[in-house]
């Protein structure tokens, strides 16, 4: 605020108020390499990738915040190849709550792209592990009624151990979610689109997702 009244003492209900922060965010994360300089350039810093070639998606930066990237006037970028991003659609409509929680502990919820290791893997199942606290109820959400289609997207509910648990098949099955856990035990998020990537993936490593909205 500059000089007036603050518009939150006299705004009344209904009214619609919009606020401009200054300086914008300089948020690369998620963005393809070369729309990330262009931002950087926008920003007049000097933007340094790991590697300088097409097709890769930015995964960090440095530094990480907007104030010190300004004041550095300088920002450098860690990125991988685009195939190693796995787009998926998130269900909030049928699983609000549930898509809040995987959006928060994988990082959606602050960057164009999220993130999580495999936990397992074998011929039909892979899981991620999101590092849920203890205190984040998962409750049972847009449980399956029948069946499951490969592709589909889950997380484990809290009448089960393996809380938190997000899973993906690769073949349809009518006894257990994309998590392995009964139906009951199973809370479905969405879909994932590059399932063909899936398969790719080994124990251990750190998957990145994009979501798309639709």
């Amino acid at each position: 605020m500059v000089h007036g009244i603050e518009l939150c003492k006299i705004a009344a209900e209904g009214d619609c108020l919009q606020v401009i922060v200054e300086p914008s965010q300089v948020d690369l994360v998620g963005m393809p390499l070369e729309s990330a300089r262009t931002e950087a350039e926008a920003f007049n810093l000097k933007f340094t990738p790991d590697v300088d070639s097409p097709d890769r998606i930015v995964i960090s930066q440095k530094p990480a915040t907007t104030l010190e990237a300004l004041s550095q006037r300088a920002i450098e970028v860690r990125t991988i190849p685009d195939k190693q991003v796995i787009s998926i659609t998130l269900d909030d409509v049928n699983a609000p709550r549930t898509c809040k929680i995987f959006r928060e502990y994988s990082g959606l919820k602050y960057h164009a792209i999220g993130r999580l290791p495999i936990l397992f893997s074998f011929d039909e199942v892979t899981l991620f592990k999101a590092k849920i606290p203890k205190a984040t109820s998962v409750l049972p959400e847009n449980i399956p009624v029948s069946s499951v289609d490969a592709g589909v997207l889950a997380m484990t509910n809290d009448s089960c151990k393996g809380v938190g648990i997000v899973g993906v098949r690769s073949v349809p099955s009518s006894e257990f979610g994309p998590t392995s856990e009964p139906f009951s035990g199973t809370n479905i998020i969405g879909t994932v689109i590059d399932m063909e990537k899936i398969a790719n993936l080994e124990e251990g490593e750190m998957v990145f997702f994009r979501e798309v909205r639709r």
